[in-house]
């Protein structure tokens, strides 16, 4: 598709283009990478879903023993006020609100995650599509990033680990494993992971000053050190 009708491509002809399968196909390694993103969101938003039907089920539960405990404690009157006032479910109410904010936080985590995992794909299966499966690959990583990526991605001065991509794709996935266990993975470290794999340069020279590898005959840090020099 052209960049003129990229444009002014609305939603409604997003599902058009893609109900007529006129578009460029995946490839093996993509179809691959896709499958896989489904299954893992599938697996995740289930488990969601079955802790949201434990959730509700619990306090159900709560709500019945509070008003089993009233019942036998108060005349009938007493019962008919309290039920009147709605504070039986005044209560309910509260507490699945504040379910509601952790059902809400853990969709976001499911969805951050799964954005940035297939976001960290789509570079891999690039990489390997060009380069090969042995390509030598690095990770950015954001100055407050946390203690785990740090150890993972950096080496003791700060600098990037240089890494071959099939050691990245043969270590999988970190979930199960306890965190002093955890490899360099193509799936982010956590859900707020944004460390980013990038591909390293030929002849590349670590330059601090935009936290990039460079190609070494082009790199701006080799020359202001000359120039002090």
């Amino acid at each position: 598709m052209k960049e003129d009708k990229l444009k002014t491509l609305d939603f409604n002809n997003l599902k058009k283009l893609v109900e007529t399968a006129d578009y460029v196909p995946l490839t093996a390694i993509q179809e691959e990478s896709l499958l896989f993103a489904q299954q893992h969101v599938y697996n995740d938003l289930k488990a969601q879903g079955n802790q949201v039907a434990k959730d509700l089920t619990r306090e159900f539960e709560t709500t019945s023993t509070i008003y089993k405990d009233h019942l036998e404690k108060v005349t009938k009157e007493e019962l008919d006020k309290w039920l009147d006032e709605g504070d039986l479910f005044s209560s309910l109410d509260e507490r699945i609100e504040e379910r509601m904010k952790n059902w809400k936080y853990r969709f976001e985590m499911i969805s951050e995650y799964a954005i940035q995992s297939l976001f960290q794909r789509g570079v891999a299966d690039h990489l390997q599509e060009l380069y090969g499966v042995d390509v030598k690959v690095y990770f950015i990583v954001h100055p407050d990033a946390c203690v785990n990526c740090k150890n993972i991605f950096l080496e003791k001065g700060g600098k990037p680990r240089i890494f071959k991509l099939s050691t990245i794709l043969a270590n999988g996935s970190n979930i199960g494993r306890k965190v002093k266990e955890w490899l360099a993975t193509i799936d982010p470290i956590h859900p707020h992971c944004r460390c980013t794999m990038m591909k390293l340069p030929y002849r590349a020279i670590w330059n601090p000053a935009i936290n990039r590898y460079e190609t070494s005959k082009k790199s701006s840090y080799i020359r202001k050190k000359s120039k002090k020099k």
